[in-house]
């Protein structure tokens, strides 16, 4: 018996789709987003792999993610902690996506990748947060070092390791973000903290506020 062979419409249908396929770029037409060179980038991007582009929301994997508005270049930045699988940078960092309207957005961008020789593990980078403050900018997210215990039982009811924010400086939303500080995080050492965030107090100096767990 012979096997089956598809039918002429299929056949036609398969034979069409190849060929906008390689005329449109598959990409377009599977909604994955086009795939192009990384494209130069407003400042001296720390790390920039592929760039996709005209990408949607539900096509970008973010986990507590932070939107800047970017008034001289009427631009967005979403920041969300770097995923190695995407991006190929396999450190702790903030990756980001642009976008002129908050629906059709391009990246990703390694904006921050957290050096060797830190207080903080190779565990991921969580809640990223930027400011413009004085004509820079000012990076917050939360590093850990969980092979440094801070606090164990009995004394606490669960184990306390150094984890806590940290503050990075760049002179663009694009980065590269560098440490102000790189032996501690900024709030006290032998605090289990998280998720600071950015505050000027009256006097008008910059100050950052984090949550902590109770021993």
């Amino acid at each position: 018996m012979k096997p089956a062979q598809p039918s002429r419409p299929a056949s036609k249908f398969l034979f069409w789709f190849l060929i906008a396929c390689f005329v449109f770029n598959c990409h377009d037409i599977l909604g994955l987003g086009t795939v192009r060179p990384a494209m130069p980038s407003l400042a001296t991007n720390a790390l920039a792999g592929v760039v996709r582009h005209n990408l949607h929301l539900p096509q970008i994997r973010v986990h507590d993610p932070w939107i800047l508005a970017y008034a001289p270049t009427r631009s967005y930045y979403l920041y969300t902690s770097n995923f190695g699988r995407i991006t190929g940078v396999n450190r702790p960092g903030t990756m980001a996506y642009r976008s002129k309207d908050l629906r059709n957005w391009e990246g990703p961008l390694v904006v921050f990748v957290l050096p060797e020789g830190t207080w903080a593990a190779n565990q991921p980078a969580w809640a990223p947060e930027v400011h413009e403050y004085k004509n820079q900018f000012y990076l917050f997210t939360t590093l850990h070092n969980t092979n440094k215990i801070i606090a164990a039982p009995p004394e606490v009811w669960r184990t306390n390791y150094m984890r806590g924010t940290v503050i990075a400086v760049s002179q663009s939303p694009e980065g590269p973000f560098t440490l102000l500080k790189t032996n501690e995080p900024v709030p006290p050492a032998n605090f289990m903290t998280l998720d600071g965030t950015f505050y000027v107090d009256p006097t008008g100096r910059m100050r950052r506020m984090s949550w902590f767990r109770p021993p």
